[in-house]
């Protein structure tokens, strides 16, 4: 009886040391499955951080590209403006020179 009761100790004693460990390790598990969502979650601010200052670089580039396009179809409508200009130059100056040309003659 004192064999089997000794027996029987510790066979207690290594449920209670496998019981132990399993915690332990449990516990680390834990711990590890904690860091890895603390790391996940960083990350996932990191990528919304990212992903905001896209967004509003694309909202300057976007505006900066309609100011230019703004800028473009006011140079055009001068261009046009200038050459109309030059145009009327060209027959003011076809007509005094032919008025010149009659006069002289």
């Amino acid at each position: 009886a004192a064999m089997r009761g000794e027996g029987l100790k510790e066979a207690v004693a290594g449920l209670r040391e496998e019981v132990v460990r399993e915690r332990e390790q449990a516990a680390a598990a834990v711990a590890r499955e904690r860091e890895h969502r603390r790391k996940y979650e960083e990350k996932h601010q990191q990528v919304e951080a990212l992903q905001q200052a896209l967004a509003r670089s694309r909202e300057v580039l976007d505006q900066r590209m309609a100011e230019k396009q703004a800028e473009l179809e006011q140079c055009e409508k001068l261009s046009q403006v200038a050459a109309a200009e030059a145009g009327d130059l060209r027959r003011h100056c076809l007509l005094a020179s032919s008025s010149e040309s009659a006069l002289c003659s």
